[in-house]
């Protein structure tokens, strides 16, 4: 799509897709209805039915690396810029058959290398087959896959945060909800606490490193007392991984309106002293590691879910948020603090927009990428968006 502010061309968009597969039967059949069991049967689903997690961008190979959701196990692809093509990264000749995606977990370090962790889709009822998520490195020279380990047997992981200078991986699992991490000189890993309360989902959609190496997430605390854990049950920890020492606050990110709990959508460091948090809720605000203090910046984008943040080169601050179809993207200028809205996602050439985004990543020559996930009619997209 073309959008245009003020007589100005602002942003251009453009669908790209791994695969095309429509689904006409979600309400009528699938939503509240099927398992897992049920899914694996259908071929569309197990084929068809992906959505895009994480994003990566590879800015000397000239590629976006793409980790998705599926039931066939292929979970990696990389996005060639200049042809605009897909290779599929064979991830499925690796794969177990209970390893469903790479969630929010892509890292790349200094030697080009990428590292990834497994994500489920099963359910319960497979605890005893299904091993546990592990984390991986793949080696873009030669294609080639290393396991790393298991930090949590029968756990899976929903994300990863890599820190370059320690050489350690940290990440969250699911179920139950631990904060792990794994020292990449010596392979060992290790739980250093867990961060769900039982009664709803706690962590963030990822861990985020401060400046200074600091490891920031959220917990849930239970209220034994009462039956409700309250809207502001959601809370900010940091963890000093020299130390080994956590420090729990007993405050959240600002919530907006009745029922946003303060959950974290997306956490970013864009190297200027700051984190900043998307919420679920749609809630944009920037947490100062050094005192504490979160500052809001009310809702940049429609609807609900603010999981796209990325950074550009030009030293802002690029946001996608939205859902039900109607997404957006915005720029939050960090000197000024100043947000613009730059317009819609909308592809006019297929007449169709995300459902919603997932993960988002940006090239150096300013080019936005977008990863759409759980689109239920049809397998959802890569999203290429230009600025004019």
């Amino acid at each position: 799509m073309t959008t245009k502010k003020d007589g100005m061309v602002v942003l251009q968009s453009r669908a790209y897709k791994i695969v095309d597969q429509s689904f006409t039967d979600w309400e009528s059949e699938v939503e509240g209805k099927w398992t897992y069991a049920d899914i694996i049967r259908r071929k569309d689903y197990v084929h068809g039915w992906i959505s895009i997690t994480s994003l990566l961008n590879d800015e000397a190979g000239g590629r976006i690396y793409a980790g998705i959701g599926s039931f066939d196990t292929n979970l990696l692809y990389a996005f060639d810029r200049g042809t605009r093509t897909f290779e599929n990264l064979h991830y499925r000749k690796v794969a177990d058959r209970y390893d469903a995606k790479f969630h929010c977990s892509l890292e790349m370090d200094g030697n080009g290398d990428v590292y990834g962790a497994v994500a489920q889709f099963h359910d319960l009822d497979l605890q005893f087959v299904a091993k546990g998520g592990r984390v991986v490195k793949y080696d873009p020279a030669d294609g080639s896959y290393q396991f790393l380990g298991t930090p949590v047997p029968g756990s899976y992981i929903q994300s990863l945060a890599l820190d370059r200078r320690r050489r350690r991986l940290y990440g969250f699992t699911l179920s139950p909800e631990y904060l792990f991490e794994l020292d990449l000189t010596t392979g060992q890993s290790r739980v250093v606490m867990t961060v769900g309360n039982s009664f709803e989902l706690c962590q963030p959609h990822n861990p985020v490193l401060d400046d200074d190496g600091y490891v920031w997430g959220t917990y849930g605390i239970t209220r034994a007392f009462l039956y409700d854990t309250g809207e502001d049950s959601i809370r900010l920890f940091k963890y000093d991984p020299d130390s080994g020492e956590v420090e729990f606050f007993r405050y959240g990110l600002p919530r907006i309106g009745h029922g946003d709990k303060g959950k974290v959508d997306r956490a970013i460091n864009i190297g200027d002293g700051y984190l900043y948090f998307g919420g679920v809720s749609g809630s944009f605000s920037r947490l100062n590691p050094r005192t504490g203090e979160i500052k809001s910046y009310g809702k940049p984008c429609p609807n609900r879910r603010l999981a796209g943040l990325c950074a550009g080169k030009d030293g802002c601050l690029y946001g996608v948020g939205g859902d039900q179809y109607y997404v957006t993207v915005f720029r939050f200028h960090p000197g000024t603090e100043r947000l613009e809205t730059l317009g819609r996602i909308y592809d006019e050439t297929i007449q169709d927009a995300p459902a919603r985004i997932h993960a988002i990543t940006m090239t150096d020559d300013g080019v936005l990428y977008c990863g759409e996930n759980d689109n239920n009619h049809r397998s959802s997209y890569l999203w290429e968006v230009r600025f004019t």
